[in-house]
């Protein structure tokens, strides 16, 4: 029988069914189902999954670490099955999670949340790291094994235990097979891996370990720039002096003693760990790692294992924050600057700091500015940034698209479920980008502004909205956030706003708001002028550029400012209704009070009538205290 589905053909009969994809691109096909269940949409022909490719010299290397065991070798049949099992949620015992819903492709295979969603929504209590190129973990002659405490000796057997994990999928292995067996795209998947379509959990193991093991990623700029270079120790022509001194660092050390480099932990090429170790993280451990398990030290030096974590490979780092077992750094400086001073004197650390330190609170390698920021250009230079979108590890069940409306509120809801907004604000820049003419991509850069207005990633907001939003109605409802952006772009956008777009809303809005940042500005100088003191408490808070720049900012100078924006809202915008009535009416009085009631100027004449209705001018009671009250226009 013959099933037509919208952009794709469906073979099935009573025993058998083959999704195969036809010309039309799959993320544009609506979820098709049968039976209510989704099915995965495969190529004709298997993706390539066997070969890697490898830097020459490293080869060796790469085959001395591979972890591959005899009896289960990647094939494309297997790794294609293992693809399918690794996105499918029917592997959850509520249909809700797979193992990509802790294991992003775009973050590297890890998760960018401290800690994981089960599928009853249950936290994990450590990070999801990430998997690239976990095929290759045989360094130093030493097989180390799974989890940061290493507690599943194969890739086969660390893949079967999220699935029965009480808090991740909640399965039992028995109601696995039997529920797999019952999906009508499973069967033949399994024959075609394994020559039988019986589901069984050692298949499904090996399966999903074959995919796991094809998850190689060697494309990055490091690779690119060694395979120009005679050897890994030079310096590489392709760097930048910066990411040259960070790779020197990384493999020699500091002032050249290799126990004193990144290296002695994370060994090139395959920049994995022979083994857990102690790094400092604390002097008391509630999360004991590989200490939890009954086994001796794994070093001779140290009694036990208390605090001893083996990392996943430091290839795509860049992707995979947040950081250490319990995700407590968030980006890759403040790694850095935990091995520069933050290291905790355990007994059984296994970094090689100055014995003179050993008694101080905290120590570490006491890099250099530059050296810190040489090895965080360096880590960047392992990213292989076709990996992350590589088609080969996508998901492959057909899945309708979202709206941008519904992928914005999606992130949103990811942030309310634990997500940190620094971890999720590339999505909302991606979703900004790719539907930068519909209204949730001011929605998404919107609520960068308002979690992160003071960081980098507020001015790159800002940028993106001058750049693609000027012209667009919805802009006027963002530009509350944007006048609370302490920057001088915020301002800049405000002001190309009132000058350049093309909706007078946006216009008048932009420039009330300005007005609004101005009059803040005359409180800051006010109270610097009352409170000198309080000058370092502002560079804190506005930033050092914001701050610098409100300190030279001179009384006069913000008043020909100010008096500049009324001018401009009385002229354009006089009709224009605010909360307290209307924005001539607002320019009006700012105009009066910078122009004649500002301290040092001299008031000018005024004249009215009395509450008795005698005519009077202000000059004929100079010299005397007079209660005036002013009402109307002025």
């Amino acid at each position: 029988m013959i099933a037509c589905l919208r952009g794709f053909v469906v073979f099935f009969s009573v025993a058998s069914l083959f999704v195969l994809v036809s010309s039309a691109p799959a993320q544009q096909v609506s979820v098709e189902s049968i039976d209510g269940i989704e099915v995965p949409a495969l190529p004709d022909q298997p993706f390539n999954y066997t070969s890697v490719r490898f830097v020459a010299r490293d080869r060796i290397g790469f085959e001395q670490a591979d972890n591959t065991p005899a009896d289960n070798p990647i094939t494309d049949r297997g790794a294609t099955l293992g693809r399918v099992l690794f996105y499918d949620t029917q592997l959850s015992r509520n249909n809700t999670v797979a193992c990509a819903s802790c294991h992003h492709q775009r973050a590297g295979f890890s998760d960018p949340r401290q800690f994981s969603v089960g599928f009853e929504g249950g936290r994990t209590t450590r990070n999801a790291m990430g998997l690239a190129n976990v095929r290759y973990t045989k360094l130093r002659g030493a097989r180390p094994g799974f989890f940061w405490d290493e507690r599943a000796t194969t890739l086969e057997d660390q893949v079967l235990m999220p699935i029965q994990d009480r808090i991740e999928m909640g399965m039992n292995l028995n109601d696995l097979e039997a529920k797999l067996q019952r999906l009508p795209y499973y069967p033949p998947l399994f024959e075609a891996a394994f020559g039988s379509t019986r589901v069984t959990s050692d298949h499904v193991a090996k399966a999903i370990a074959q995919f796991m093991r094809s998850m190689v990623a060697l494309n990055s700029k490091f690779d690119r720039a060694a395979a120009k270079a005679a050897s890994n120790s030079a310096p590489f022509d392709d760097f930048a002096a910066q990411e040259n001194l960070g790779k020197e660092l990384f493999s020699n050390g500091v002032g050249e003693v290799a126990e004193f480099g990144c290296a002695f932990c994370h060994v090139p090429p395959t920049f994995g760990m022979p083994k857990a170790f102690n790094n400092g993280l604390e002097l008391h451990y509630a999360d004991r790692g590989l200490g939890a398990l009954d086994r001796p030290s794994n070093d001779p030096f140290t009694q036990s294992n208390d605090g001893k974590f083996k990392a996943p490979s430091l290839r795509n780092i860049e992707l995979t924050a947040p950081y250490m077992h319990d995700g407590r750094f968030k980006t890759l400086e403040e790694v850095v600057e935990h091995y520069s001073s933050g290291v905790r004197p355990h007994a059984n650390l296994g970094l090689a700091i100055d014995e003179r330190d050993r008694d101080k609170p905290t120590s570490g390698f006491k890099f250099t500015d530059e050296q810190r920021a040489g090895l965080v250009a360096f880590l960047k230079t392992l990213t292989d940034a076709e990996f992350a979108s590589d088609p080969r590890f996508s998901d492959p069940f057909v899945r309708a698209v979202d709206t941008p409306a519904e992928q914005y509120q999606r992130l949103v809801e990811e942030h309310e479920a634990g997500a940190e907004p620094r971890e999720l604000a590339d999505r909302f820049f991606e979703l900004a980008k790719r539907h930068h003419d519909d209204p949730a991509a001011i929605d998404a850069l919107a609520w960068v502004l308002t979690k992160l207005r003071s960081r980098p990633e507020a001015m790159r907001a800002i940028d993106m909205l001058a750049k693609n939003h000027l012209h667009d109605e919805k802009l006027g409802s963002v530009l509350s956030q944007i006048a609370r952006t302490p920057a001088i772009a915020a301002e800049e956008l405000l002001r190309a706003a009132i000058e350049k777009s093309r909706r007078e809303t946006v216009r008048a809005q932009a420039c009330l708001h300005l007005a609004n940042v101005l009059e803040q500005r005359v409180a800051v100088l006010d109270q610097l002028q009352k409170q000198p003191e309080l000058a370092d408490r502002v560079l804190q808070y506005y930033g050092k550029d914001y701050g610098q720049f409100l300190k030279k900012l001179t009384r006069e100078s913000l008043d020909k400012e100010r008096a500049h924006v009324y001018e401009q809202m009385l002229k354009s915008f006089a009709d224009v209704p605010t909360r307290d009535g209307t924005m001539g009416e607002l320019a009006t009085k700012a105009l009066f009070q910078i122009r004649h009631l500002s301290i040092g100027r001299v008031a000018p004449e005024i004249a009215a009538e009395d509450i008795f209705g005698k005519e009077f001018k202000l000059s004929d009671y100079r010299g005397k205290v007079v209660v005036i009250s002013f009402w109307g226009h002025w």
